[in-house]
């Protein structure tokens, strides 16, 4: 049996809605029929062997008329670059060094930037830069 991977984030929804969340695409629908925001959490967020922590990253990409992705999340990062525990110590002492968002999911936004996949293109018209 494989383990469905499916985290979001909504706000102001009015009540609570794990019930819908075994559909990714219905939750997503309920949330913005209650008036709520919908965001996809963890788009890129790999398996960190060293501290057992497993890959959760988002994996439903056919999913319409969310808000939004989460662009950042420091635990997500901080997995990418710990292959040990060691690893995950000098990172925990020196975490001016990996503040930034890991550059696949940065890639995925372009991306869905050019589609029509979320409600920011129907909210204002694209316009060319005048020349």
């Amino acid at each position: 049996m494989t383990r469905r991977k499916i985290i979001y984030w909504y706000f102001n929804a009015g009540h609570e809605m794990a019930t819908f969340a075994e559909s990714p695409q219905l939750l997503i629908n309920k949330v913005r029929d209650a008036g709520g925001l919908a965001f996809l959490a963890h788009p890129d967020d790999p398996e960190a062997a060293a501290f057992r922590e497993t890959d959760i990253s988002w994996e439903d990409w056919s999913v319409q008329n969310y808000t939004g992705i989460e662009l950042w999340n420091a635990l997500s990062e901080l997995k990418t670059i710990v292959p040990t525990k060691l690893h995950g110590a000098f990172y925990a002492l020196f975490r001016r060094l990996w503040h930034h968002p890991i550059p696949n999911t940065i890639a995925k936004w372009d991306e869905l930037l050019g589609t029509v996949n979320g409600w920011w293109r129907s909210a204002a018209p694209m316009r060319t830069p005048c020349t």
